[in-house]
């Protein structure tokens, strides 16, 4: 029998790469500067947040209310690999095939970002100099730099999935079952004995 949850968790991990593969086509087909854009880079993270909860929240319900802490992980973990999978595949793609001549100019804006970043931290002139020379150096759009890329944001989204799972897992999951006290244990043990010795009692009778 299939697993509801991880069913779940494809649904909306395919919900998310829809979103992703839309909106990576139409900033691409606009203005491809759009992809540094940080109102945009926020509300891509909201969207992803607000479907992870719809994710957890629906497969709770499927299973009946109850889940612990790995059947809700579980499916949130699907959907993230999906979603962030599809839109590093998209991306890499429009990038690399569709449109390889993108690139310079999306480069040239994020070195400029790069170096913003650097002057403002006001590190030693030689520490500086290196930095600056990493950012001419690098290529967001290789096939290496995009795998890195993705495993920090399944990293990132990992830990996000792993607050979700400990808000939404049932409370009595983790807690403790109370042990007797010594006290206790010694009024049972009295108990015990006083049971036993009417029937020894009318033993030797």
């Amino acid at each position: 029998m299939e697993n509801p949850i991880n069913k779940i968790g494809v649904k909306f991990g395919l919900i998310l790469g829809a979103y992703y593969a839309i909106f990576d086509c139409i900033v691409f087909f606009t203005d491809q500067k759009l992809f540094t854009n940080i109102p945009l880079g926020f509300l891509n993270i909201f969207v992803t947040i607000a479907l992870a909860i719809g994710c957890v929240l629906m497969a709770k319900k499927a299973i009946g209310g109850y889940i612990t802490f790995k059947e809700a992980f579980t499916p949130y973990l699907l959907y993230v690999l999906i979603g962030v999978t599809t839109n590093m595949v998209v991306y890499y793609i429009l990038f690399n095939w569709v449109n390889p001549s993108a690139q310079e100019p999306l480069r040239d804006t994020l070195y400029q970002m790069a170096i913003d970043k650097i002057n403002a931290l006001g590190m030693p002139e030689a520490d500086r100099l290196a930095k600056i020379q990493q950012a001419e150096e690098s290529n967001p759009f290789t096939f290496q730099s995009q795998v890195f890329a993705w495993a920090g944001s399944i990293l990132k989204y990992c830990i996000l999935g792993f607050l979700l799972a400990a808000i939404f897992r049932n409370k009595s999951e983790f807690t403790p079952i109370a042990q007797p006290s010594d006290d206790t244990q010694s009024q049972n043990e009295i108990a015990n004995k006083q049971e036993k010795n009417p029937t020894e009692k009318k033993g030797k009778k």
